[in-house]
């Protein structure tokens, strides 16, 4: 085991900024999805003026761990020590279920960019991700914000579908799913993320990155829990009784399905009954 975590960011040699997207990486590489593209033309810039774009593509490439360079991680981000308004009264609210050592915020101000919309929170424990989902209504309406709306669910659906296959995805519906995001302002959402607190990183988190056969499943959810983590997982049973693992790295796909749910799985056979999505012609379509 590595000691790169999901939700961790780093800077390349060339500059660029990478999130880190697992637990559990090939020999010597990080897998990461290039976030921030560093150029003089970008419309952002951190504090120390390097000017940068972001990447909106949904691709998970492989880094040399040697190419990095600078290492940021969430529970190390001074903000929260000075958050204000809205996002100190969501700070509060987790606190109420959660202590503030599994508290922490990943996102553009942990890169030193300003913060222009949004604070971006992730706990960590799979016991605490159970405590937030039993109480997200009620910190909802502490904080009198609505769950994800239709418009924002449109615009996302829309956005995905620009990469990941619309024939194989049913992205209105797996978005619909995401109970952990709020809407704070028109256009303005906010997801809760979820990482592995160090004594529940396992082997069974393993990406199976290996060559393997497409195939196509059809069958019932039968939990959820960990879709709320990186990779996302969860066992889907077929008519035939036969359980299949699901794991994929993707964003569109955080908290993308519920228990009872009836889907139809198209991905990468790895194992036996280990199910792979890690290419755009992939995807979850709920019925």
């Amino acid at each position: 085991m590595n000691d790169y975590r999901d939700c961790d960011y780093f800077i390349d040699d060339l500059g660029d900024i990478h999130i880190v997207r697992g637990y559990l990486h090939p020999v010597n590489l990080v897998r990461t999805k290039l976030i921030y593209k560093k150029t003089s033309a970008g419309d952002r810039s951190r504090r120390n003026g390097d000017c940068y774009e972001k990447n909106q593509i949904d691709q998970i490439i492989y880094l040399p761990a040697s190419r990095i360079k600078e290492y940021f991680r969430p529970l190390n981000n001074p903000i929260k020590t000075s958050l204000e308004g809205l996002w100190l009264d969501m700070y509060n609210e987790l606190n109420n279920y959660v202590a503030a050592d599994d508290i922490g915020i990943f996102g553009s101000s942990l890169l030193d960019f300003p913060v222009t919309r949004d604070v971006d929170f992730i706990i960590y424990g799979l016991d605490n991700c159970r405590r937030i989902k039993s109480n997200i209504e009620t910190i909802k309406m502490a904080m009198a914000v609505p769950g994800i709306s239709t418009n924002h669910i449109n615009y996302q659906s829309q956005k995905f579908s620009a990469s990941h296959e619309p024939g194989n995805n049913t992205l209105a519906k797996t978005l619909a799913n995401k109970w952990c995001t709020v809407q704070i302002a028109p256009g303005v959402s906010n997801t809760l993320m979820f990482g592995y607190k160090a004594e529940e990183i396992g082997d069974w988190l393993n990406a199976d990155d290996r060559p393997g056969k497409d195939i196509v499943v059809e069958g019932e959810v039968l939990d959820d829990i960990r879709t709320n983590f990186s990779p996302r997982i969860f066992n889907v049973r077929d008519r035939r009784g036969i359980i299949f693992t699901v794991k994929t790295y993707y964003w569109a796909y955080h908290a993308c399905v519920r228990i009872g749910d009836i889907v139809t799985i198209a991905g990468r056979l790895v194992d036996r009954n280990i199910i792979l999505l890690n290419n755009f012609n992939h995807g979850i379509a709920i019925r």
